[in-house]
């Protein structure tokens, strides 16, 4: 089946009257195959049919076109201006509406078409009414009529402006009556206004903690009397406690009373009160949130005394202690190798190539150049204290699995289009998993290949639902498997986890 998206059914509006009205609306869409592949460069077939109340109402007018594709699958028309088929364009009441734009295509640049796209016409040229004669327009529930090039409502003698149209607007705007006043709106939106923001009724849904990222936590602010436009409100960034930053997600108000929604981002510094200045237009608000002070502690694997560019395969304990986590560290000492678990590492090298750089970083260190860090194998495991909770953790490759991935090697292939390395991280309380997070590692699947990436940097992974357990564990998944399980090096590496 042969499919047409439309992505842009517009009315291009002009800013003031001509002297003859154009008798046209402009109109794009994206042309797929039935592949669903862009048909590029290439000329099409299309009929267009205005419909009259619904979306399966009367044909006012057809017409067809034949154009051509740009590279980027996109047909442009001007609506008005092909073969009539049946109708008049000119002699459309648009005030009669609403009005629907049917779109059927041949891709092969034909007439046998197929049906694709039936939209509503949300507005309509401010021109289209004048050249037509119409002498009213309904906005917000009031009639505006032109008589003798000026506009009035409710045929009052009450003259709208001192002029026909308000100075200002551009292309893609609409004229709309805003409380008694035309204005130029984008989509027939008035300018919100409210007549109070009700400061001391606003909740949070969610608890801030000092140095813990405030990933879904939302504040919501109460209003009055709302008119049904869209406000405006920058991002707005916390002061006393700092870190945090408020951004408005809902601009559009209610009639009457309602909610404005705001996300919060951000890592509060310390904990006490992050005090707020939201400005809604003129109205302001001080809302203050309180920050609770935790016990967050970070893993960066400082406590460890390495020489710089050495490592630590093995323990006399079998595992590596800090911040009274346990992590593992099975060595085989008759074979002097490490079989599962964790190496503490200081190595710099993002160059040499093999197993003999097995326990280097990929990033050429720790975080923010932090010397010391962990590496770790498939099927590996950390012990935590009962009801730990882990905040987040950074992650990257180990100089050894991305040289393989990009170069390939004698054992593994060189990485292309579908292939992926993937770090799926587990988490136990009293031995049953209860939270699990995927990382890749390297990501090849995306249809772009410019999308394809080999993870060099540290990437910050947090872990909101690892919360009072026991045990990670750690799994590696790779595209490239063999008779014994993965040909990609099984390794990767962690830094600064944060614990609560």
């Amino acid at each position: 089946m042969k499919k047409l998206y439309s992505l842009i059914s517009a009315v291009i509006l002009s800013a003031s009257l001509w002297a003859q009205a154009p008798q046209k609306m402009s109109y794009q869409a994206v042309i797929r195959g039935a592949n669903n592949a862009l048909v590029v460069d290439k000329p099409v077939g299309v009929r267009i049919s205005i419909l009259q109340g619904t979306e399966f109402g009367a044909s006012v007018y057809v017409e067809t076109h034949t154009t051509t594709t740009n590279s980027n699958g996109l047909a442009s028309l001007s609506i008005g201006t092909g073969k009539i088929i049946t109708g008049d364009f000119s002699k459309i009441d648009w005030s009669k509406g609403p009005y629907f734009v049917k779109t059927e295509t041949d891709v092969e640049g034909g007439t046998n078409y197929q049906l694709t796209s039936v939209s509503e016409l949300m507005s309509v040229p401010y021109a289209l009414y004048a050249g037509n004669g119409i002498k009213r327009i309904s906005a917000n529930s009031d009639t505006i009529f032109l008589s003798n090039d000026k506009f009035y409502v409710n045929k009052s003698s009450v003259n709208v402006g001192n002029s026909s149209i308000p100075t200002g607007g551009g292309q893609g705007q609409v004229l709309t009556m805003c409380e008694g006043i035309l204005t130029w709106t984008n989509g027939g939106v008035c300018p919100g206004k409210i007549e109070s923001l009700d400061c001391s009724n606003f909740k949070v849904s969610g608890d801030l903690k000092q140095g813990v990222d405030a990933l879904n936590t939302s504040l919501e602010l109460y209003y009055k009397n709302g008119n049904g436009g869209e406000v405006n409100s920058l991002p707005c960034d916390s002061k006393y406690v700092l870190g945090l930053t408020a951004k408005l997600e809902n601009n559009k108000l209610n009639y009457g009373d309602g909610v404005l929604k705001f996300s919060l981002s951000g890592i509060p510094k310390s904990s006490g009160n992050a005090i707020f200045s939201i400005l809604i237009n003129d109205k302001s608000c001080l809302i203050s949130l309180p920050v609770i002070q935790t016990n967050l502690k970070l893993i960066d694997f400082e406590d460890f005394s390495l020489p710089k560019n050495s490592y630590l395969d093995s323990s006399k304990l079998g595992y590596f202690s800090s911040k009274n986590c346990m992590f593992q560290n099975k060595y085989n000492k008759e074979y002097k190798y490490l079989e599962k678990g964790f190496a503490l590492s200081s190595k710099i090298d993002t160059v040499i190539a093999g197993y003999t750089n097995m326990y280097s970083s990929f990033a050429g260190g720790g975080v923010d150049n932090s010397s010391n860090y962990i590496v770790g194998l498939d099927s590996s495991l950390i012990k935590l204290p009962i009801n730990t909770s882990i905040v987040s953790f950074y992650v990257t490759n180990n100089t050894y699995a991305a040289l393989s991935m990009r170069n390939g090697d004698a054992f593994a292939k060189k990485f292309s289009k579908g292939d992926y390395f993937k770090l799926v991280v587990y988490g136990y309380k009293n031995g049953l998993s209860v939270a699990k997070s995927e990382i890749y590692l390297a990501d090849f699947t995306s249809v772009n290949s410019n999308d394809f990436y080999i993870q060099k940097k540290w990437k910050k992974i947090l872990t909101p639902e690892f919360k009072n357990i026991d045990e990670i564990r750690f799994k590696l998944e790779s595209s490239d498997m063999g008779q014994y399980g993965l040909n990609t090096p099984a390794f990767f590496v962690l830094d600064n986890i944060e614990i609560e």
